[in-house]
């Protein structure tokens, strides 16, 4: 998404409007997951959570140690031990 502002005026438009329609969806998928947070919190954990994911693909490699599972199961673990425990201190 970065890199929509060089794309002509009319093909960047859609581009915005998919990206936060995904960021409406995921803040809705994690309202669901841990519902009663004040709704200034769930923004910031969804772009958290798209921004690991976006990333990945620039630093992991499949030929390396750790297999494609075995990442998406510590994503996995790492984002969501940290957003369900989210107030429950």
């Amino acid at each position: 998404m970065n890199d929509v502002k060089y794309l002509p005026e009319g093909m960047q438009q859609p581009l915005v409007e998919l990206q936060r329609r995904v960021v409406d969806v995921a803040a809705e998928l994690l309202r669901s997951l841990r519902p009663g947070m004040t709704r200034r919190v769930y923004k910031p954990y969804t772009m958290l959570v798209l921004g690991m994911l976006n990333w990945t693909d620039v630093w992991y490699r499949t030929e390396g140690p750790m297999k494609p599972k075995e990442l998406c199961d510590r994503i996995t673990q790492l984002f969501l031990h940290g957003f369900l425990a989210e107030g429950a201190a």
